[in-house]
């Protein structure tokens, strides 16, 4: 399974033809989303912007759409020679003024004072009122503040509140304004020592060091001690959260948050965290009216009460950082908001003491069956999943009987409607979504028992684990059936088995197991949630597990990002191209082409009607 996903990347790759460096690019080329630091990267339009750069900014770059350290510094150097930019942030955003002047060749020049000089970057001003960016809609949007997050002033809720509007998230939570040292402390304990290097070590050397060294003693306050003494000693601060200039947002829409906030008056500095589910934005002017000793946050925020029990009546706010239940991350303060919910809104009586045992579990899937609307409840809680909204917000949805169709899924041809309109979102004809789905799926994407058809890749879930910075080798015994460096098929299981193997592998790591099998109709693996447009895996595995036409978008999202589409447009099809992109050089040997082609001749007997325009 894996070597045929590779085969398809690789096929795609190859479409791309090389173009040397310093040769002329065309004009017409773009990239398709955001390049450099904190960008999405995606291989075609990386590889772009390398070229762009050898021709533009004469550097010699391998244009391998690898965006490296290389790439970036080339980028900020860019920036500042010429783009115009006098803080360079080492991010190019399709349409931006970075892209623009690398696009075209046209440099702008860097901005400067009225004697010559360059301007330097504007110190934080109180926020005057009617000067930054503001939408008719700001004042609907449900803004909560999490519970340790200090409340925000009146200017930067206003923009937070028109942000969230203009980018369609009309409801949000803010988790972390200002931090005292000590929060700032708490919430960096909660994270793994590759994210400490990767967003302190840099700016902050010592930190990743002196990091480990207090975690290892579970000396939190020490640590905290630690961080002021050495933000004293170099006179800057680890965290804008600790003079207040920066607000972390969740519970959103990430990516539209993100892409329609850019660039926006008012705006500094936007950050994407995903691995902990957060934006991190900054404005240019201090969002908080508060005092650092009232505290502030981190990703999770929860009341600072007691074990007891929540009431009925008591009120329960903040979200879960992590998944919790079965196999879940089970992060003390997430499985202890999760137990005051389902005291809440579930009628239990669970100790909330944050320890994720049996009863818990088993409270989590009888709400689940009953009032979360899962027909096979697996008693674990995701971010922003379907058991975590309707126990957030007590919306609950009614059961769902197992789907039962001989094979457990929804037919094509049950959902005509959807289909159609997922034609037209693509610029394709019907015939086209019918073709790709009969030839591509098989059709058998869900197991007898209900759930998403899945197959677990130990290989994968080894390069995962290095990625979070976690050592394979150290955990291999006892683990040899899901976690080895090469490919191999031994181990595979098939069926239901193979969900024991993904339960095992999240007792290790819940994210990275998810990333490391492949789900549902087409079998996209969970690490391309990203290209099939989702923002976490937990929230694409939750879409996966739903027979309908999630897991056709999700396939033309695949699609779409790969470039794949532009062969299936039009009078005149290219089957063998799609083919080669899709499934890879190999695409030939089974015939990929013919049976799209004549799958696509009788579908377009039932769908004759012409292609839709773009939408």
């Amino acid at each position: 399974m894996i070597d045929e996903l590779k085969a398809k990347i690789q096929g795609f790759a190859a479409a791309y033809k090389a173009i040397k460096t310093g040769a002329p690019v065309a004009a017409s080329t773009k990239i398709s989303d955001s390049v450099g630091e904190g960008g999405k990267n995606i291989a075609a339009d990386v590889k772009l912007v390398q070229e762009l750069l050898n021709k533009n900014h004469g550097q010699s770059l391998t244009a391998d759409g690898d965006c490296g350290a290389k790439t970036i510094a080339a980028i900020k150097d860019f920036q500042a020679k010429k783009a115009g930019l006098s803080t360079p942030d080492g991010r190019i955003d399709p349409g931006g003024q970075t892209w623009t002047a690398l696009s075209t060749g046209k440099a702008v020049a860097a901005a400067t004072t009225k004697d010559g000089k360059p301007t330097t970057p504007a110190k934080e001003q109180p926020a005057p009122s009617g000067k930054y960016y503001s939408h008719p809609k700001a004042s609907q949007v449900n803004l909560n503040k999490g519970a340790r997050a200090v409340p925000l002033n009146a200017p930067a809720e206003q923009l937070l509140r028109s942000l969230l509007a203009g980018s369609g998230n009309m409801s949000a939570t803010y988790t972390s304004t200002l931090r005292t040292y000590v929060d700032q402390a708490r919430a960096m304990f909660g994270n793994v020592p590759s994210q400490i290097d990767e967003w302190y070590g840099r700016n902050a050397p010592k930190v990743p060091a002196a990091f480990r060294q207090y975690k290892a003693k579970g000396d939190q306050a020490g640590f905290a001690k630690w961080l002021e003494a050495y933000d004293k000693e170099r006179g800057r601060q680890i965290s804008n959260h600790l003079p207040g200039l920066a607000i972390d947002v969740i519970n959103i829409n990430h990516k539209a948050f993100q892409n329609f906030s850019r660039g926006k008056a008012g705006v500094k500095l936007l950050l994407d965290e995903p691995k902990i589910g957060v934006t991190h934005i900054e404005f240019i002017f201090k969002v908080t009216g508060g005092s650092a000793s009232a505290g502030g946050g981190g990703s999770t925020e929860l009341p600072a009460d007691s074990t007891a029990p929540v009431s009925a009546t008591a009120p329960v706010s903040g979200a879960i950082s992590q998944s919790v239940g079965e196999g879940g991350k089970n992060v003390e303060a997430d499985v202890k908001l999760v137990q005051q919910l389902l005291n809440k809104n579930h009628g239990q009586s669970l100790t909330a003491d944050g320890d994720c045992g049996a009863k818990t579990i088993a409270a989590i899937k009888d709400f689940q069956a009953k009032k979360a609307g899962l027909s096979n409840p697996d008693g674990r809680i995701d971010p922003g999943g379907k058991t975590w909204i309707a126990l957030s917000t007590g919306k609950f949805v009614a059961p769902v009987p197992p789907i039962n169709n001989g094979q457990n899924n929804v037919e094509p041809g049950d959902l005509k409607g959807e289909y159609a309109k997922i034609a037209a979102q693509y610029g394709l004809e019907q015939a086209v979504v019918y073709t790709i789905q009969k030839v591509e799926s098989g059709g058998k994407g869900y197991l007898a028992d209900g759930r998403a058809k899945i197959l677990f890749e130990g290989h994968v879930f080894w390069r995962e684990l290095v990625a979070i910075g976690k050592d394979p080798e150290a955990l291999l015994e006892g683990n040899e059936n899901i976690l080895y460096k090469k490919w191999v098929s031994t181990h595979y299981v098939g069926g239901a088995g193979e969900y024991d193997r993904l339960a095992k592998a999240q007792k290790i790591d819940s994210s990275a197991a998810l990333k490391s099998a492949s789900w549902g109709e087409f079998q996209i693996m969970g690490n391309n949630h990203k290209s099939v447009g989702y923002s976490t895996v937990e929230e694409f595995v939750e879409a996966m597990k739903v027979p309908g036409t999630n897991n056709v978008k999700a396939l033309m999202e695949f699609c779409k990002n790969n470039n794949l589409l532009r062969f299936v447009t039009g009078p005149n099809k290219r089957w063998a191209k799609f083919a080669e992109g899709y499934n890879g050089p190999g695409y030939k040997k089974n015939k990929y082409d013919e049976k799209l082609a004549a799958a696509y001749e009788e579908f377009k007997k039932q769908y004759p009607e012409p292609a839709p325009p773009m939408a």
